[in-house]
């Protein structure tokens, strides 16, 4: 706008001062400032409704609501793209664990079939089997009386318990022990 500086208003005051005389400056200088509070007063008057013809408040509103809209569809997006990335993450962490807990469950299952078809538990079997044949074939003629039926059973139920007990299996034919009698 208008670019005066101190130096400007002096001159412009010692001229009012000259022409105006001692007596009547202060009186021009209470008009000239009711002039121009009422050219504020207008300005100001005109702008507050001019602004209220175009809406400026509700303009400011609006664009604000519209900035937090934005703002709040970026957080938005961002949330949305972290629940995304976190679900792919948490699937495929489940599958892995899935995958692992099938591998361990077959290699368990596999290791219990081979404890199940144990020869050792067959070997047994067969020798049991053989020791009441030989029972059997001892006494023909004679039938068991109850108490032997009830040993034998107590024998039977006992055995596979002994042999869970029992070391592994060692090689008979290696060379006796120093200690005992030859």
């Amino acid at each position: 706008m208008f670019d005066i500086g101190f130096s400007e208003l002096l001159v412009i005051g010692v001229i009012a001062l000259v022409v105006m005389g001692p007596e009547r400056l202060p009186e021009t200088v209470r008009t000239i400032s009711l002039w121009i509070g009422r050219m504020k007063q207008k300005l100001s008057s005109a702008r507050q409704e001019l602004e209220n013809e175009v809406g400026m408040d509700e303009i400011r509103r609006q664009l604000q609501n519209e900035k937090i809209m934005r703002d709040l569809d970026a957080v938005k997006e961002d949330i949305e793209t972290t629940i995304i990335d976190t679900q792919a993450a948490l699937d495929k962490e489940i599958s892995d664990a899935k995958i692992t807990l099938d591998n361990e469950l077959s290699d368990a299952r596999a290791e219990l079939d081979e404890d199940l078809e144990d020869p050792l538990d067959d070997q047994v079997d067969s020798e049991l089997d053989k020791e009441l044949n030989k029972e059997l074939d001892k006494e023909p003629s004679e039938k068991l009386d109850e108490e032997t039926s009830e040993e034998l059973e107590r024998e039977l139920e006992r055995e596979p318990e002994r042999e869970l007990d029992k070391e592994p299996a060692q090689d008979h034919t290696a060379k006796p022990n120093k200690e005992t009698p030859q």
